[in-house]
């Protein structure tokens, strides 16, 4: 069983942060707080966007993760969690983490399958990050 972990892209403060200085807690209300490491012992509540680690690694052992841009060998493509596959009035869906290609028409001619993709491919940024490496996505 993988471990559950996640980054948190900040966006009051345009920096991502990592796994190791995250906190998270629950308010009287039962509303999941997450904190970050601002120094040693002190942390500040934020409102992050929270992206989960897959569990599985790109071809350079890096840990991919939601919202990572990739670069494979028919395109970029950026890592999504949710559902995909079905097509036309077919109701039949995969739900998990998944490439969504950046060219329109590979999106539509290859498989999505994250465990197909990542071991074979290269994590070359996030889209917070590194939003330029998105250039010329086609819809």
């Amino acid at each position: 069983m993988r471990k559950h972990k996640f980054r948190a892209w900040d966006e009051e403060n345009k920096v991502m942060i990592p796994w190791d200085q995250l906190k998270f807690d629950k308010d009287p209300s039962e509303e999941i707080v997450v904190y970050r490491q601002v120094s040693a012992g002190e942390w500040e509540g934020i409102e992050p966007e929270l992206m989960e680690y897959t569990g599985l690694k790109d071809k350079n052992g890096a840990e991919g993760c939601q919202d990572d841009i990739l670069d494979t060998h028919v395109g970029k493509a950026v890592i999504k969690l949710g559902k995909y596959g079905g097509t036309g009035d077919i109701e039949h869906y995969n739900v998990g983490f998944y490439v969504d290609f950046l060219d329109r028409f590979t999106n539509s001619a290859y498989r999505h399958e994250l465990g197909y993709w990542l071991p074979q491919s290269v994590i070359i940024g996030n889209i917070h990050d590194n939003p330029e490496l998105l250039a010329g996505k086609q819809s």
